[in-house]
């Protein structure tokens, strides 16, 4: 099957579940900063257990994968981490629910999501040099948390999705809690 048509398949149907999941909102993305609303870390956290399993099951010794795991920089992960954060918290949007939203007509979110990508690859561009620096040093080679605490990596997922349903739960409760 062509790639192009594949990637764009997955990619409305990951904008329908933003959608349906409520993350097309600014006050549910918002809130999660304020630790007001977790929907957004939920939706996050399914993605992640779904993705371990997934991952999992297409291992090279089962299905060959075009793809490795990239060479990890601790440097580059928290440089790009905290920039994507600050980002999102200034729009209230990330770049996946900025587009659903736009998609949804929150025509908001098309101005933030102009002037965030714009600042953002200006910012990016001017201190490019800067950037590598920093990405290019402490690269730690091809890493996984399973490799790195030498845990097996089916238990490392039991783990993962054991820590979903368990926040799933918390969470639950806190809400119980904050309606009554």
């Amino acid at each position: 099957m062509d790639e192009a048509f594949v990637t764009a398949a997955l990619g409305i149907l990951f904008g329908f579940a933003l959608q349906k999941a409520g993350l097309t909102n600014y006050s549910t993305v918002i809130n999660q900063f304020r630790l007001k609303d977790w929907t957004m870390m939920k939706f996050m956290c399914t993605a992640i257990a779904t993705g371990s399993v997934i991952y999992l099951l297409f291992q090279p010794e089962t299905v060959p994968m075009t793809e490795t795991v990239p060479p990890v920089s601790i440097a580059g992960n928290l440089l790009g981490g905290a920039i994507f954060g600050a980002g999102m918290a200034i729009a209230g949007t990330c770049p996946g629910t900025l587009i659903a939203g736009i998609g949804q007509g929150n025509m908001d979110y098309l101005t933030a999501g102009l002037a965030g990508f714009i600042t953002g690859g200006l910012f990016f561009g001017f201190l490019f040099k800067f950037f590598l620096g920093i990405i290019m040093t402490g690269f730690l080679g091809e890493m996984t948390l399973s490799t790195i605490t030498g845990i097996n990596p089916w238990l490392f997922t039991d783990l993962i999705c054991g820590f979903v349903i368990t926040f799933y739960i918390l969470t639950s409760w806190k809400i119980k809690e904050d309606r009554v």
